[in-house]
């Protein structure tokens, strides 16, 4: 009994000790902002940029529906977009929410310029911040920049063509070698033959063979 009771109380302790990973941080992405663009593409890009943040496995993000619902029934009078600092938090203290993604959309010639941060709601701390540019047609806004923009901001990198090529290598050679230690295996246990080759012109000419 004492000796179950020890064990339990050891268990108990290590469990207790043993480092808690980090909680995922709860975010809500506000309406992006922009001079250019209608409010129908521009609720696409922050919807899509919610869904690729949720992608990242690095943030939990908080539905637009449900935004909408929370600050409805706090009274929360929004008049226009909610860029300012100040609106901002006081709609992530709203929220409940970690942290707010808060961005703007602009376009120079043809290049479209999407500019996005990162904020702490409790400190107003700006945690990250990226701008990433495209000359390409606006759809590209959706399916490469938006995509970067959220990777930049979960700190998510790209696996570059230099590491699959290293590892593609490591690979092959790895194949190579074994295919090496297989044949010289062999080579042990079985006989070796003795193949003619046509004559040259001086004399005939024997190679020494490992029959499988």
């Amino acid at each position: 009994m004492r000796h179950s009771l020890a064990l339990t109380l050891t268990l108990a302790g290590l469990l207790s000790a043993a480092p808690k990973e980090p909680a995922v941080p709860m975010v809500a992405v506000l309406p992006l902002t922009s001079a250019t663009l209608d409010k129908g593409a521009l609720d696409g890009l922050s919807n899509s940029l919610g869904s690729e943040l949720f992608q990242t496995g690095k943030f939990r993000v908080m539905e637009r529906s449900q935004m909408d619902q929370i600050l409805k029934e706090q009274g929360f009078q929004q008049s226009g977009a909610c860029d300012a600092d100040q609106c901002a938090l006081e709609m992530g203290k709203l929220l409940s929410v970690d942290q707010l993604v808060l961005g703007s959309v602009g376009k120079v010639g043809n290049t479209y310029t999407l500019n996005a941060r990162l904020v702490k709601v409790g400190t107003g701390e700006v945690v990250r911040s990226t701008s990433r540019n495209s000359d390409a047609a606006m759809d590209a806004l959706l399916t490469v920049v938006v995509p970067d923009v959220a990777k930049d901001l979960a700190q998510v990198s790209k696996p570059s063509r230099w590491g699959w090529w290293v590892a593609g290598g490591a690979l092959v050679a790895g194949s190579a070698t074994a295919a090496v230690l297989l044949m010289n295996g062999s080579s042990s246990s079985t006989p070796a033959a003795t193949v003619p080759v046509t004559p040259g012109t001086s004399s005939e000419t024997k190679i020494q063979v490992t029959l499988p």
